[in-house]
């Protein structure tokens, strides 16, 4: 479709360091919605571009900090994965966001 042409060219256009990464990131969300894209491809997306060595950290951060975006289901097995990953150290920086992510995310249910 459309949508995924669009969001292999962002992904070439990050790698090639023509976008800016909170761009990227912006415009995969807003395309992954507007594609209305399957909840699995949207976890398998995620997912590709949390795990890969290609994508620098920064970029890793600004995905996890709009997992809100993606459905609670999908969300939560993104997560999953996460924690089940190999560990190095972009992994456990991950998992020590994803705990504080989840800590404020509790918080606010909690508050609701």
């Amino acid at each position: 479709t459309q949508y995924t042409m669009a969001l292999r060219q962002n992904l070439h256009a990050l790698l090639e360091g023509v976008i800016a990464p909170r761009r990227f990131v912006r415009e995969f969300f807003e395309l992954v919605e507007a594609g209305n894209m399957r909840n699995d491809i949207r976890k398998k997306l995620v997912l590709s571009l949390l795990l890969s060595a290609n994508i620098r950290p920064s970029i890793k951060f600004l995905l996890l900090e709009n997992l809100r975006r993606i459905p609670k289901p999908v969300r939560l097995a993104i997560i999953s994965e996460i924690f089940k990953a190999k560990p190095s150290r972009d992994i456990d920086i991950m998992k020590e966001e994803l705990k504080w992510i989840l800590g404020q995310e509790n918080q606010a249910a909690s508050v609701h």
